[in-house]
């Protein structure tokens, strides 16, 4: 079986705040995939993908894929573009796709989809600033 492990490199914009540290730490997490994999007997490949090289995606052959793009904030559309394309190859991957990843970035969205399936999730409730 070939495996392929994405994950995303800090952006621009990540190397200029305080949360490099996070997004290196993604590395760090692939790294430990791979290891994992590798002591099964396995023979994965692990790639990088910076916001310059997302469309790498676009040809990736393996027959399964850990997903590891973990891009947030000002970059969440980073992430919501690699996950359509990790949809258009069909190839099986790790994670949610991009519908599920978009409601994630609104929480008050989120909420509403879990209390309208039934799904247990702590109460909740949303604050307008200033009233």
């Amino acid at each position: 079986m070939k495996i392929a492990i994405i994950y995303s490199l800090p952006t621009r914009r990540a190397k200029e705040t305080q949360y490099l540290a996070a997004d290196e730490d993604t590395k760090a997490s692939a790294i430990k995939v791979f290891d994992v994999l590798k002591a099964k007997g396995q023979s994965p490949q692990l790639i990088s993908v910076s916001e310059d090289s997302i469309d790498s995606i676009s040809r990736l052959s393996a027959d399964c894929i850990v997903n590891l793009i973990e891009w947030t904030g000002a970059d969440t559309p980073l992430s919501l573009f690699a996950l359509e394309l990790l949809e258009k190859r069909g190839i099986p991957f790790t994670g949610a796709t991009a519908t599920n990843f978009a409601m994630t970035t609104d929480k008050v969205r989120m909420k509403e989809a879990l209390d309208a399936h039934n799904l247990p999730t702590s109460r909740w409730q949303a604050f307008i600033t200033g009233n």
